[in-house]
């Protein structure tokens, strides 16, 4: 069987959990008729794990770059997202302290990872 490969990676289930985390949350603002956030939130949230997976099936380090650095942004977009709902009270202080916790520790993963991959590419004196 091929692919798959993401499976095996601890930042790839982060984020895929961190998604899981948030499903009440975007529950929560459907419910308010918050639809536009909500569904902002949501997206941005799939598009770090989705980027996660596709970029380590890209076949390539530098494709699997390119991707982390979309998750990268998508996981930036998705902390202003939470922050926003903070700001208009629509979680309590302690729950979004938790959510961005939570995604300042998956941020630091991706750029760990980001970081590995790019030293990889890095031309030797004897290569």
């Amino acid at each position: 069987m091929a692919g798959g490969k993401f499976k095996k990676l601890e930042v790839w289930k982060d984020a895929v959990n961190m998604g899981a985390e948030i499903y009440p949350l975007i529950s929560a603002l459907r419910e308010r008729r918050e639809f536009v956030l909500s569904d902002q939130m949501w997206r941005s949230c799939l598009s770090i794990s989705s980027n996660i997976a596709e970029g380590s099936e890209s076949g390539t380090d530098g494709n699997f770059i390119r991707y982390l650095n979309i998750a990268i942004g998508s996981l930036a977009e998705f902390r202003s997202q939470l922050y926003l709902t903070q700001s208009l009270k629509f979680i309590p202080e302690d729950e979004y302290k938790m959510l961005d916790r939570k995604a300042d520790q998956l941020a630091f993963r991706v750029y760990k990872l980001r970081k590995y991959l790019s030293q990889e590419n890095v031309p030797t004196a004897s290569g």
